[in-house]
């Protein structure tokens, strides 16, 4: 079997994952002072929620990289059920709680080209981690929006989400502490 981050043989298995012992050594959060982040990297005068707080126990290098670029691009959603298991034990440990965890969702054309919605399979493991709720139909996108990554400045990006998500009126949330789950956060403007 391979590694599904690096490709090379493993003959380890972590909540159905094959994964060598070089690139689960590689994986380990950052110090926990440097955990926690408002939402927003650059907020704007117009932030509703300016101290929103956004938890990152993970940085984007190495390892994480490859494991966000092979669950996005690579097909492999295995990584999905991996990365919720790393992030729902640091939450665990650090006695994050909630009432529901939730995904952001995927925008039809994305998840016919993918299969799946990477933020879901996350947001479950993370739910179950945690001994939480999971529900994805709380969120919905109302509409499909330019991939984020090609957004070329801060401002394109939150121009480019804004109002593609509305809170399905089926569900009274009113007061309710939600644990919103992305796969990749760069400025803060999906969250």
């Amino acid at each position: 079997h391979s590694c599904l981050i690096c490709g090379k043989i493993s003959d380890l298995c972590i909540n159905g994952c094959r994964v060598c012992k070089r690139c689960l050594s590689r994986v380990n959060p950052v110090n926990c002072d440097k955990r926690w982040h408002l939402c927003l990297s650059e907020p704007y005068s117009e932030d509703k929620y300016p101290k929103l707080p956004l938890f990152v126990p993970f940085g984007y290098q190495n390892e994480i990289t490859s494991m966000v670029y092979g669950l996005k691009f690579g097909g492999k959603p295995q990584l999905g059920t991996l990365m919720g298991s790393m992030l729902g034990e640091v939450m665990a440990r650090e006695g994050i709680t909630a009432d529901l965890v939730v995904p952001i969702p995927l925008s039809d054309k994305r998840f016919k080209e993918r299969g799946y919605n990477q933020a879901g399979l996350i947001a479950m493991e993370v739910a179950r981690k945690c001994d939480l709720p999971y529900v994805s139909d709380i969120l919905l996108r109302n509409r499909n929006t330019n991939k984020q990554a090609e957004c070329k400045s801060n401002e394109e990006r939150y121009k480019n989400i804004m109002g593609a998500f509305n809170v399905n009126d089926t569900w009274d949330i009113e007061g309710l502490k939600i644990i919103l789950v992305d796969d990749v956060v760069t400025t803060g403007s999906t969250m």
